[in-house]
C-alpha cells in the first residue's frame, strides 16, 4: 500500500466521525425527506408497473382504504450514514486507485435508495396480503434488517462492476 493511500483513508475516516456524527441529526433532517420521498416514488413506479392498484400522496402510500405514512426512521438516512464510512471502505478494498475507489463509492446513495424502495414496495405488498401486521414487530424489523444487507450488497456489487471495467 502507498503511503499516500493511507493519509487519504485516515482523512475519510476522520471526517466520517468527526463531521458525521456530532451533526447527525441535523443531517437526517436535511436529508431524510429527500431519500424518503425518492424511495417511495420508486416503490410506488414499480409497483404500478406490476399492476398493483397503489397512489401516494408525498411520502404516504395508499393501497385501497389502507394508508402507509412513510417517516424518517423509515428513510433510509441510517443506512446511509452508516454505509458512508462502510461504502469507502468496501470500495478501498476493491479498487486499485484512489480515483476508482471514489467512483464506485459514489453509488452508496443510490444503493440506499433503491434498497429502500424494494423494502417499501415488500412492505405495502405484505399490507396487501398479510394486513397491517405488516408494518409492525417482526415483519417491519426483518425487512429494515435486509434493506441494511441489500443496500451493501448493491454497494459491493456496484464496486466489482466498476473494478472489471477499470
Amino acid at each position: 500500500m502507498k503511503r499516500w493511500w493511507l493519509k487519504v483513508d485516515v482523512f475519510v475516516v476522520a471526517v466520517c466521525w468527526i463531521a458525521l456524527l456530532p451533526f447527525r441529526d441535523e443531517i437526517a433532517l436535511a436529508f431524510g425527506y429527500p431519500l424518503r420521498l425518492a424511495a417511495t416514488e420508486l416503490a410506488v413506479g414499480f409497483l404500478r408497473l406490476c399492476g398493483s392498484p397503489v397512489v401516494n400522496d408525498g411520502t404516504t402510500i395508499s393501497l385501497g382504504e389502507t394508508a402507509i405514512a412513510i417517516t424518517d426512521a423509515c428513510s433510509g438516512i441510517e443506512e446511509l450514514l452508516a454505509l458512508v464510512l462502510a461504502g469507502y471502505l468496501i470500495q478501498r478494498y476493491l479498487q486499485k486507485n484512489l480515483g476508482w475507489t471514489l467512483f464506485a463509492w459514489a453509488f452508496t446513495l443510490p444503493a440506499v435508495i433503491l434498497a429502500n424502495a424494494i423494502r417499501l414496495g415488500a412492505l405495502v405488498l405484505g399490507v396487501g396480503v398479510l394486513g397491517e401486521t405488516v408494518l409492525t414487530g417482526a415483519w417491519h424489523s426483518g425487512l429494515g434488517y435486509a434493506q441494511a444487507a441489500l443496500a451493501i450488497a448493491f454497494v459491493w456489487g456496484a464496486g466489482k462492476i466498476v473494478r472489471r471495467c477499470s
